[in-house]
């Protein structure tokens, strides 16, 4: 895909990421009256897959491996969507395909952010004027979260977290400390106002890792760094699926870290026991309503929120284990292409995903397409482009 052609398909997708956050993110739909959320929200999804597939043309060269893989992928996907309703598999599917052709991703990401960033602003400044409520929460400990018009405090965070990956990503050639105010400022709103642990999490790595650029390349451009880098995907996967499908309460080590991930292991576990694990998923909601008696930490109703359970539960065990060959894939070829800027980007998201399901959605996490721009040994960094500008 040249560069022409990638800035009109990055154009297109910025669309979606602009109404996707204003429309689906907010809290529009309780101020506007009708039954209108669930056609917007299959409108915009057929849009994406349109976007997707649009990218996929504009590429135009076409080899028997990407044909051959394409179809496997898109029947696994389109029998997965059939029998769980979930056709996020098949956008998934069409990202990876189109990020194929992607020649330089700094290009995909700055236009992204500009819409992120502009998505986020009309969202908290129609909150500001009145125009539509915050939805506020409580923990345990009393503290108050708000979400500043995003639809949950979670929401707000992902949001965060996803913009301060993404300026870094821009930046990161000239890196200055300067530019570590934009994260460090994300951090403290996530933090002190949304109060979401998965963000904070991502945002602090990061903000860590920005300070410490110079000491974290020397790191992992170490043979024991690499390996460790290399490791930290499996291990993120296997340590997921070990700890809810394994969950003990009489086990107190397992039940103290429960409470410190909001209940995250013992509701994977109950989901797991409730729907058990398929070849090919299960339609499992947002929420998950337990049955008569099942009650965990006093809750009847339970939110499977780690990405790695949701993709083995949901998506099923072929997808999932597909997801994390093709994730670790990316990972491996670029430590060995030395492109720490997104081997960083990925491991943030990909710890990020312990907490929530957003990290394996392409709305929160654009750098999914890197799959297949890595996959194609596409060189997302070009000299005379990427200097950091927002244009």
């Amino acid at each position: 895909m040249s560069s022409k052609r990638l800035k009109i398909f990055s154009m297109f997708f910025a669309i979606y990421i602009f109404l996707s956050i204003v429309l689906q993110t907010s809290t529009l739909s309780s101020v506007i009256p009708g039954n209108w959320v669930n056609a917007v929200q299959v409108t915009l999804q057929s849009y994406l897959m349109c976007v997707l597939v649009m990218g996929i043309i504009l590429g135009r060269k076409y080899n028997l491996t990407f044909i051959m893989t394409f179809i496997a992928l898109m029947m696994l996907a389109i029998l997965i969507s059939i029998k769980t309703g979930y056709y996020s598999v098949i956008t998934s599917i069409l990202a990876m395909m189109a990020g194929y052709y992607v020649i330089d991703m700094r290009i995909f990401v700055r236009r992204s952010f500009i819409a992120r960033a502009i998505g986020s602003i009309t969202v908290i400044c129609l909150y500001i004027f009145g125009v539509i409520p915050t939805a506020s929460s409580f923990r345990n400990n009393g503290m108050m979260r708000n979400s500043l018009g995003f639809f949950h405090p979670n929401f707000l965070g992902a949001m965060l977290l996803a913009l301060s990956l993404e300026f870094v990503f821009i930046k990161w050639n000239n890196l200055k400390k300067i530019h570590t105010l934009f994260p460090i400022v994300c951090l403290l709103v996530a933090n002190f106002v949304a109060d979401s642990r998965g963000a904070v999490v991502g945002l602090s790595i990061l903000t860590i890792a920005c300070f410490c650029k110079a000491w974290f390349i020397k790191l992992f451009d170490k043979s024991l760094g690499r390996l460790l880098i290399i490791c930290v995907i499996p291990m993120i996967f296997a340590l997921s699926w070990l700890l809810m499908i394994h969950f003990d309460f009489q086990n107190k080590w397992l039940v103290y870290l429960d409470h410190l991930l909001s209940l995250r292991l013992s509701f994977g576990n109950s989901a797991y026991l409730t729907f058990g694990q398929h070849l090919f998923g299960s339609e499992i909601g947002n929420t998950v309503q337990l049955g008569i008696g099942q009650i965990v930490n006093g809750y009847g109703t339970i939110v499977l929120d780690n990405a790695y359970m949701s993709l083995l539960m949901r998506e099923g065990i072929i997808y999932a284990l597909l997801y994390a060959a093709f994730f670790e894939l990316v990972i491996f070829k670029s430590v060995q292409k030395k492109n720490w800027d997104l081997v960083l980007m990925l491991v943030i998201f990909a710890a990020y995903g312990f907490f929530e399901v957003s990290a394996t959605n392409v709305l929160y996490n654009v750098f999914f397409l890197s799959i297949g721009m890595v996959a194609n040994n596409n060189q997302y960094l070009i000299k005379d482009l990427g200097k950091g500008e927002l244009t």
